[in-house]
């Protein structure tokens, strides 16, 4: 791969606004601009990292997205297993937002664009410090391996991580970059997405009785579901995260009204924990809707939890360069790594308060703030 011709940026907070203004919105939806995914990104990151001194890789994943896999090796421990700094290369849909999503402005002290605070903000913090952690610890002189993965898809499916842990990749801890206040997020909620969809018999809407109304059946399923499923999720609770949440998000049904509709749809998001696994939800699931004929239900997403114990030796190795540690509702590429037996969390500068919104930004001193941390403990190894 040729840098020819790439300028490394002179500052952390130019590198966040190069980033920025390259559109990396994930296609899933409605994306709200014409250029989607993550290649042109892409190749931004391992044009850097390759100035970095860095081996890079490009590897596709779906056509146009590929993950970014930097290896920095470390002459001291040849075979030792690297750690991974693995931020994600795509932000959500621009549609609605209030300010230009891909020209980025400094106004009161904040970057303001689509990725500011997720995830560019926290990835633009990894890559800076990686470079000074490079220019200051050259190969010969390394006793860490350290990796840099540049994650696509995690706003629509987790494809990325999902890709590079099924191709064998090992490494013996994971820093996802998140937006986390700089504190160390090792327990976070997963979640299971489901639709349940009433099949009915239309009619006129003036003889009703000749008909079977979907829309009334699914009134009949949504108390079920208040009344006997939501109660078996809350039997269950996490030290740190709670119980489980449940959450119908979306209806549809009818066509128009004098017909008596044969049709309904709801789409449901339940924030699981660790300790209640998805076979057990689904299959209590299943029994609470076997007792209704004409109903489809389909599991849609079910991205896991994730549960890295306070006390593993990266997590306190990390600790005092953090603000603390902390638990999220939310979840992200970390639960795929701990799926595959990898001890991971997530952490960066800027606040998932302002992650997806219509003027999203992060805080210069933030952002800066964690680029100072990322690197004093890459200094530290």
């Amino acid at each position: 791969m040729s840098t020819k011709g790439f300028q490394t940026p002179k500052s952390a907070t130019r590198l966040l606004q190069d980033l920025i203004s390259i559109p990396s919105v994930n296609p899933d939806g409605d994306p709200g601009c014409a250029s989607t995914g993550e290649q042109q990104i892409a190749d931004y990151i391992a044009a850097f990292l390759k100035k970095c001194g860095a081996e890079v890789d490009l590897i596709p994943v779906l056509p146009g997205r590929p993950n970014v896999i930097a290896h920095f090796k470390a002459a001291r421990a040849p075979h030792a297993l690297p750690i991974t700094f693995a931020p994600h290369l795509d932000t959500v849909s621009v549609r609605g937002m209030t300010i230009d999503p891909f020209h980025p402005k400094i106004v009161a002290g904040k970057i303001f664009g689509r990725g500011a605070s997720d995830t560019k903000g926290p990835m633009a913090s990894m890559l800076w410090a990686l470079k000074s952690w490079s220019e200051k610890q050259k190969p010969a002189s390394r006793t860490l391996p350290v990796v840099f993965a540049g994650l696509m898809g995690e706003e629509a499916g987790n494809d990325g991580a999902i890709h590079l842990m099924k191709s064998g990749f090992k490494t013996d801890f994971a820093i996802i970059g998140e937006p986390t206040d700089l504190k160390i997020v090792h327990a976070h909620k997963g979640a299971l997405w489901f639709t349940v969809e009433t099949v009915g018999k239309s009619c006129h809407a003036s003889t009703p009785e000749r008909g079977k109304n979907a829309i009334l059946l699914m009134t009949e399923i949504i108390r079920t579901l208040e009344n006997d499923f939501v109660p078996f999720l809350h039997a269950h609770s996490h030290p740190h995260l709670g119980k489980p949440s449940f959450n119908i998000g979306t209806i549809t049904g009818g066509s128009k009204v004098n017909i008596v509709p044969s049709q309904c749809k709801i789409e449901c998001d339940i924030r699981t924990i660790p300790g209640c696994g998805m076979n057990e939800i689904e299959k209590q699931l299943k029994i609470t809707l076997k007792r209704f004929s004409g109903v489809i239900c389909k599991i849609s997403r079910s991205p896991a939890s994730l549960d890295t114990p306070l006390q593993h030796p990266w997590v306190q190795r990390l600790k005092p360069f953090t603000k603390g540690i902390t638990t999220a509702p939310w979840f992200c590429d970390a639960a795929v790594f701990s799926q595959y037996k990898t001890a991971a969390i997530a952490i960066g500068p800027g606040s998932i308060q302002q992650a997806h919104t219509v003027d999203e930004f992060i805080r210069e001193k933030e952002f800066l703030r964690g680029v100072q941390m990322f690197e004093r403990f890459l200094l530290t190894r």
